[in-house]
């Protein structure tokens, strides 16, 4: 049999479609269709809000988690030390799975007129003197979408150097899934102990915070309190 012979043959095989049947490819083919206005109503009560989800949603660690952009008061500092210790690592307790076990989240809090600086390790929670950042947090609740005023503001921000010497190229993007673990458990947790919480993204008039000779980049500012 010749070269020529054989490469035909082999050619001819792989161009051949597999020996599927057409269900099959029915079923792994992207379906789409058209939703009327009219249609959406039933479409809520069949589909999107079935009874299985339904009576998952009515969980106690869900039930009261929802975006809150009203009036607030803040947390006493015995309620914000323990809503950070409740989110921070430790030896024998791990809350948030960070990559590494290093964590490139950090926050700056504003509790009443008191700024405190947090890295979610060992639950810290130090004093911080600087009218300056305290000015800048408390500038990110001068925007439309909160129509509310007052509550404990936590500014989340990355530091993007602690993961490279590990994860190199992977590092940024293993830091932004580190902060989405963070915001996850931060609001669950403020369900658990019925505060009100809403995250806000984007930053007015964005800056890299420089702290402790580091810098961090401020990603959003997660408001939780008492309605008041």
């Amino acid at each position: 049999m010749g070269l020529l012979t054989i490469f035909l043959r082999f050619y001819f095989l792989l161009r051949r479609k597999p020996m599927l049947s057409s269900n099959f490819y029915e079923a792994l083919s992207l379906k789409t269709r058209v939703i009327h206005r009219n249609e959406l109503n039933k479409i809520k009560e069949s589909e999107i809000h079935d009874e299985e989800i339904n009576s998952f949603s009515e969980n106690f660690i869900f039930k009261n988690r929802y975006s809150y952009r009203g009036n607030l008061s803040s947390l006493s500092y015995t309620e914000l030390k323990e809503f950070i210790e409740d989110l921070s690592r430790r030896k024998d307790y791990h809350p948030i799975p960070y990559a590494g076990n290093i964590s490139p989240v950090v926050s700056f809090c504003l509790n009443d007129s008191n700024l405190y600086y947090c890295h979610f390790i060992n639950g810290s929670l130090k004093r911080y003197q600087s009218d300056s950042l305290r000015k800048y947090v408390k500038k990110q609740t001068d925007r439309a979408d909160i129509r509310g005023s007052g509550g404990t503001l936590i500014l989340l921000a990355l530091d993007f150097s602690v993961l490279k010497t590990k994860y190199l190229q992977q590092s940024e993007i293993l830091s932004w899934v580190d902060l989405g673990c963070i915001l996850e458990g931060m609001s669950i947790l403020a369900s658990v102990k019925q505060y009100n919480c809403c995250i806000h993204f984007f930053m007015k008039d964005p800056r890299n915070i420089l702290f402790d000779e580091k810098s961090y980049t401020p990603v959003c500012l997660f408001r939780i309190g008492h309605k008041a």
